[in-house]
């Protein structure tokens, strides 16, 4: 079994927190100052990931956790 944890990542859940849309996008901008690639991920590069983890032929890869994060956890 293998996993994905993703860093910070730009979903519709940042405008359904209750913020104002400027307080989701302070909130955003600040989350992308600390990933070294310096923008949050889309959902569908997360997804991508996990696709290709799951497609039939990857065979020879079993207990990794991936971590799709921009850099993040390098720093």
């Amino acid at each position: 079994m293998n996993a994905i944890a993703p860093g910070p990542t730009d979903t519709p859940g940042f405008n359904k927190m209750g913020d104002s849309p400027e307080q989701a996008e302070t909130l955003k901008s600040t989350f992308a100052k600390q990933v070294p690639l310096g923008r949050l991920a889309s959902s569908d590069e997360v997804a991508d990931w996990i696709v290709a983890l799951a497609d039939p032929g990857v065979t020879w890869i079993t207990g990794q956790v991936f971590s799709v994060d921009g850099g993040m956890s390098l720093t």
